[in-house]
């Protein structure tokens, strides 16, 4: 899964966000992406990829991250928390991620995967009591293994299962909400995260919530559309890889 996180700058604040440099308070809103494509464009858009990565409000991750600027946060990635908790004391980024999904596939492990109300919680406050910051950012297909609350999939696993609400709890900085999947009908995909948003907001006020947009998914313009239906996002977060101009097309028209 990859992506590309944009946030509104006074909610990263109040959420704890690495701020921007004075110089950059007035630029963009902070973004993030996997380490990969975040340097992959840097290098084909340079003055767009400095205009948005090259300051401490541009969050990569990867293991270990890929960095396109000295400036850009970069974030080490996990699939597990007993992975996490195993290596908690070297961790070289401050930011980490938890990454846990669902697919038969996926190297989380099976337990974590079956009951993600426990270890989302437990990785954050982990996480927190060594001064890092935490993106949470769990998968819509943790339907298929949740034992705890296994209903549906999509926007009703992830509202019936308060999904948000056990990311955000124990502190996450950021919970990114995988709706990218509902990219071709803007209702559905604004509700879901209005939801996600209200659940994160009762588990950690502090929480800052990013909707979700997949190249694999639709178009840039879709994802625009869909952006916008969500009303005022903490933030976007862009899976699978992204063309250039795809991506220069979401950044200059939602930023």
């Amino acid at each position: 899964m990859r992506r590309l996180l944009i946030c509104i700058a006074g909610i990263a604040t109040a959420a704890g966000l690495a701020s921007s440099s004075p110089a950059q308070a007035a630029g963009p809103m902070p973004i993030a992406q996997n380490g990969t494509g975040a340097v992959a464009f840097s290098r084909a858009d340079p003055a767009l990829g400095r205009t948005w990565f090259d300051r401490a409000s541009g969050y990569v991750w990867g293991t270990p991250p890929a960095k396109p600027y000295r400036a850009t946060t970069g974030c080490t990635r996990f699939f597990s928390y007993a992975t996490f908790a195993a290596k908690v004391g070297s961790v070289t980024t401050r930011c980490v991620m938890f990454d846990l999904e669902g697919g038969k596939t996926w190297p989380s492990p099976a337990q974590e995967k079956a009951d993600p109300e426990k270890y989302m919680p437990e990785f954050n406050r982990l996480a927190r009591a060594h001064g890092l910051t935490v993106i949470e950012s769990p998968g819509a297909d943790l339907s298929a293994t949740d034992a705890t609350c296994s209903r549906s999939t999509g926007s009703a696993y992830y509202q019936a299962c308060r999904i948000a609400y056990y990311a955000a709890e124990g502190g996450a900085t950021v919970v990114m909400v995988q709706d990218q999947q509902a990219t071709l009908t803007p209702a559905v995909y604004g509700a879901w995260f209005k939801t996600s948003r209200a659940q994160a907001d009762a588990a950690s006020p502090g929480t800052v919530v990013f909707t979700t947009c997949s190249q694999n998914r639709g178009t840039a313009a879709q994802c625009i559309k869909d952006v916008r239906a969500a009303g005022t996002v903490g933030g976007l977060d862009d899976m699978q890889s992204t063309s250039s101009s795809w991506e220069a097309t979401v950044l200059n028209a939602l930023g």
